[in-house]
């Protein structure tokens, strides 16, 4: 019944118990963050002391506000031994589903788009790059093992750890990519960012959000439709579940294929690039020269061997015999 609320992309905003279709509020919420972006990036490019001071400032916001609001609502977003269903929803209604609380590491990817334009092709030490590596390798360690306790079975809630992880774990690992881009954007690849940059990652990045879309219907049905219980005897057999897998990829193939591509593709086709007149400028360019020699002006042109030289002729057409001008001044 609040289909519609789903269609206007503010469903996030309506709780997880009274949401259609749990799994979409990503939607919601990145359709509210995108639309407010092109404000922060005018401001940051307009007035980039003052933009950057606030995003600066409404990052630190949105991470004392996930803080402050695990404290207070005993909040986890790790589900550990004995987590009660209370709390799960309000972690999803308070922290999950509302965008300020989400809106940090969307920022930091903004603040990083400015970074890689301001500092192009940046030169760095080998001791710049170490110190670099080492704290990303520190927020990724941090990020990942931070929560192991809480793995532990007779692990007891801890507001304060729950707080911690909720605030800092996403910004550890935001900077641990942001690091990643960083370096191979200016050009110091290793086999990490090598392993990043491999080809076939594009094909699971454009099946990535349908697999994401998927995999809950999937999930869901899997578990409605069992009428027993299910006993997971190894690690493999609780990760690997081949039937869910197979399901789970070719619905997200269809709906990619049937979908999204189609959609894509006609979203170029309606906004097109505007076109390039390099041919028509480098034929105008070249007639500039002899246009301003036969007019007896000054010639600039670069030439195309050095490609930044710039060869500048002042020649001046010599003036025909005052006869010539007035032909019958003779005559008398």
């Amino acid at each position: 019944k609040n289909w519609w609320r789903n269609l206007l992309f503010i469903h996030n905003y309506f709780g997880f118990s009274e949401m259609c279709l749990t799994h979409t509020h990503h939607l919601g919420i990145d359709t509210e963050l995108f639309a407010v972006a092109p404000i922060l990036i005018l401001g940051l490019w307009r007035w980039p002391r003052r933009g950057l001071f606030t995003l600066l400032l409404l990052c630190t916001v949105g991470t004392a506000a996930r803080y402050y609001t695990t404290i207070v609502n005993q909040l986890s977003n790790y589900i550990y031994f004995g987590t009660n269903i209370q709390r799960l929803f309000r972690t999803a209604d308070y922290m999950y589903s509302f965008p300020p609380h989400r809106s940090t590491v969307y920022i930091m990817g903004i603040l990083l788009g400015y970074v890689l334009r301001k500092y192009q092709s940046a030169k760095l030490s080998s001791l710049q790059l170490r110190l670099g590596w080492t704290a990303a390798t520190v927020c990724v360690l941090a990020s990942v093992l931070g929560p192991a306790p809480m793995g532990d079975i007779n692990y007891v809630y801890n507001s304060t750890h729950a707080a911690i992880y909720a605030a800092f774990a996403p910004i550890a690992w935001c900077l641990f990519f942001s690091w990643i881009v960083f370096v191979s954007h200016n050009g110091y690849t290793n086999k990490l960012t090598k392993l990043f940059a491999w080809r076939g990652f594009q094909v699971s990045t454009k099946l990535s959000y349908a697999i994401y879309l998927t995999q809950f219907p999937v999930f869901f049905y899997n578990v409605g439709r069992r009428r027993h219980i299910h006993h997971y005897y190894n690690f493999v057999s609780i990760i690997l579940d081949t039937n869910e897998f197979i399901s789970i990829f070719l619905a997200s193939v269809a709906l990619t294929v049937l979908f999204d591509a189609p959609f894509q593709n006609l979203k170029k086709l309606l906004i097109k690039r505007p076109f390039s007149s390099s041919a028509n400028g480098t034929a105008k360019d070249k007639a500039l020269p002899t246009k301003a020699v036969a007019e007896g002006e000054t010639a600039t042109a670069v030439t195309p061997e050095s490609g930044t030289g710039i060869a500048t002729t002042n020649t001046t057409t010599a003036k025909p015999p005052s006869s010539a001008l007035h032909p019958h001044q003779h005559s008398e």
